[in-house]
């Protein structure tokens, strides 16, 4: 065991410029090397399990993503999972910005040879008492990808939960593997400042589908998502009231909102 004193000295030094790498002090299991023990799994399937097997493939930018020994929570294709997580809650975490990272499947087996187009709502997601954020996931059968999300912690936060969730998914499968947890830093703003800084954190995940077509949706939404993102940006970057932080958050999240109504639509097509 460590006191806290200790824990909390572990995080010193982090910036922007130079993370720390800080999952082996705050994640139990990150590489489920021989079980799932920390974990919990809350999904509606039948495998609900650690798998001993590895499934790999060559991403978008050549690098070699593979799961070896992971948790995961399967169902018989064409039925998909029902609703849950596969995740942790970890307590104490000072102030600050993290990113989540690990290398995850979220697939519909038995489909065609582009089945990952088919797979919806599921998410690699961070959440804290009064804030969740998440980054869409999808990927073909065994074939992992690298996935991240970033938040911002607040002060006096009393527990971060994390991993994978599925809500109303197409994904009869999902698995995870290699955990990694980083530290930004002090996140030196107000409350309101953080909630906004979050909402651009979800919404420049949820862009980053569109640029790698994951996803596809209407030119002139995601143009004014893009723009109202901008905006936010820069409101967020500047010493403002509490009230111009909350506009500018809720100004994005009705474009997000948009944009993804936008993106259902289109998958429909």
């Amino acid at each position: 065991d460590i006191n806290r004193a200790d824990f909390l000295s572990i995080f010193e030094g982090a910036s922007e410029e130079d993370p720390l790498a800080v999952t082996e002090y705050a994640i139990e299991n990150p590489n489920f090397d021989s079980s799932i023990d920390g974990w919990t799994i809350t999904v509606v399937g039948q495998n609900l399990q650690w798998q001993n097997r590895k499934d790999g493939q060559v991403d978008e930018e050549q690098n070699w993503v593979q799961i070896d020994k992971f948790i995961e929570a399967w169902r018989q294709a064409p039925t998909a999972l029902g609703d849950g997580a596969i995740s942790q809650t970890i307590y104490g975490l000072p102030q600050g910005k993290y990113v989540l990272e690990c290398d995850a499947m979220a697939c519909l087996q038995g489909g065609s040879p582009n089945s990952e187009d088919a797979v919806e709502n599921a998410f690699i997601f961070i959440q804290g008492d009064n804030s969740e954020v998440r980054t869409p996931i999808k990927s073909p059968d065994t074939q992992p990808k690298h996935w991240t999300v970033t938040f911002i912690c607040p002060e006096g936060n009393n527990a971060i939960t994390f991993g994978l969730k599925v809500e109303n998914t197409t994904a009869n499968w999902i698995s995870a593997d290699n955990f990694q947890l980083w530290y930004y830093g002090e996140f030196e703003g107000t409350p309101e400042q953080a909630e906004l800084q979050t909402a651009i954190s979800e919404a420049m995940a949820s862009l980053e589908n569109i640029e790698s077509g994951i996803y596809m949706a209407n030119n002139e939404v995601i143009a004014a998502f893009e723009a109202a993102l901008a905006s936010a940006q820069n409101v967020a970057s500047s010493q403002t009231t509490a009230e111009d932080y909350l506009a500018a958050k809720a100004d994005l999240e009705a474009a997000q909102a948009a944009y993804e109504a936008s993106v259902k639509a289109y998958a429909k097509l």
